[in-house]
């Protein structure tokens, strides 16, 4: 792989470099992708694979311009990650948005599950799921239905930050928190791909006080693991170190915990 500094290098060279190389099967990476039409241009030229800021930045807009069903489906996680979980208090908030309820009847009648009698109600479908399929389901439709417009890289990146600090709450001895640091996870990209900051998304929406606390940047145990995820994810290994010796977890055991949770947000993807 060649790797291109979009910032460092004139497009003009940038093409070159896959005109010279994307014949020989050298596959680029574009790197310092900040912008939409960076993407765009370099997809064209033939570069592979994409890292920036521009997935994971969001493009804010007023406040009227964000659809009313974006925000419905924003809802639908809270519900699903309640402890306990509540299924009608899950089914009532499926059923305000129409694309969700097809989404979930149409996952249940594929061929992926071999079911007797044909699913046709929202009740008897969350219950065929039960509280942990239900709440990973309503994880994967909720993004894809906010992300239907944006690069399928902002539809990964809550689903890999929600799986990895789940599976952080055990190694940082919290597992009661998995399912808060899951949700927390999942909200915390919600800005890029609602195209809304954090604060205006948080007054549509009803949290626990702990994972809002955390998302706004609050210092809690909740937060400390998001921040072990994040600098993991951006591979800012020297604040993963301290992290992780600070809550006395093997730092060792953090790469295994986040490669499981990227296979299981892109297997999640394949179904939905």
């Amino acid at each position: 792989m060649i790797k291109v500094d979009l910032i460092a290098t004139a497009p003009a060279e940038q093409l070159r470099m896959a005109q010279t190389f994307g014949p020989r099967k050298i596959r680029l990476v574009a790197e310092k992708v900040e912008t939409h039409e960076e993407f765009r241009q370099c997809f064209a030229w033939g570069y592979t694979y994409f890292q920036g800021y521009f997935f994971s930045r969001p493009e804010m807009l007023s406040r009227r311009d964000v659809p009313a069903s974006k925000l419905n489906c924003l809802r639908v996680p809270h519900a699903a990650n309640e402890v306990p979980m509540i299924p009608q208090r899950i089914c009532d908030s499926i059923k305000t948005e129409a694309s969700l309820s097809f989404r979930l009847l149409r996952y249940l009648n594929s061929p992926l599950f071999p079911l007797a009698s044909e699913v046709r109600s929202i009740p008897h479908a969350v219950s065929l799921l039960g509280e942990t399929g239900t709440r990973k389901w309503v994880s994967l439709m909720t993004v894809a239905c906010l992300s239907d417009d944006k690069p399928r890289e902002l539809i990964l990146l809550p689903l890999i930050r929600a799986r990895f600090c789940e599976l952080l709450a055990a190694p940082a001895r919290c597992p009661a928190a998995a399912n808060d640091l899951f949700l927390l996870g999942l909200l915390s990209a919600m800005d890029a791909v609602l195209d809304m900051s954090l604060t205006d998304i948080l007054q549509e929406i009803n949290v626990r006080e702990e994972i809002r606390d955390a998302l706004l940047g609050a210092a809690n145990q909740l937060h400390d693991v998001f921040s072990l995820a994040v600098n993991y994810e951006r591979g800012r290994w020297e604040e993963v170190k301290t992290a992780a010796r600070a809550m006395s977890i093997d730092e060792d055991s953090v790469a295994p915990l986040y490669f499981d949770a990227v296979n299981w947000a892109e297997c999640t993807l394949l179904v939905r």
